[in-house]
């Protein structure tokens, strides 16, 4: 919960503080919410396992795969050019989104979390969205 909370807050920085001063620090930001990002995933996955919880392992892969892509594209940023590195960015915001809506669901139903918890939980993935939407906008 604590590292869902976190890293939330660590991509709500990364997506209001998007210009051109402290470009180093937004990297490693972003990478080092990605590599959090994967370690929560795995860690989830290998919990609902042991829980008896039903979860997507597919949908749990392809997202670690965005995150080790994002990754990659944070050390070779010369490999790809800037407009579709900002178009795949702003589809794997949405997405994470998308999952982040799932996985409060998927907690809630396997009363894992209260409905308060919840109701927060997808306060921040609402405000979230907004600012994916603004970014999106003024690019």
């Amino acid at each position: 919960m604590r590292l869902l909370t976190r890293g939330m807050w660590h991509a709500i920085y990364w997506w209001l503080s998007n210009k051109d001063e402290d470009v180093k620090k937004r990297k490693m930001i972003d990478r080092e919410t990605a590599k959090a990002a994967i370690k929560a995933l795995s860690k989830y996955a290998e919990v609902a396992k042991d829980d008896g919880v039903e979860v997507s392992r597919q949908a749990i892969y392809h997202l670690i795969v965005g995150y080790r892509n994002r990754i990659e594209r944070i050390k070779h940023p010369k490999s790809k050019s800037a407009d579709t590195y900002q178009e795949q960015l702003g589809i794997l915001r949405i997405k994470a989104l998308s999952s982040q809506r799932n996985g409060i669901v998927q907690l809630l139903e396997g009363h894992r979390i209260g409905r308060s918890t919840a109701q927060k939980l997808q306060a921040y993935v609402n405000y979230s969205e907004n600012v994916v939407m603004l970014t999106t906008e003024e690019e």
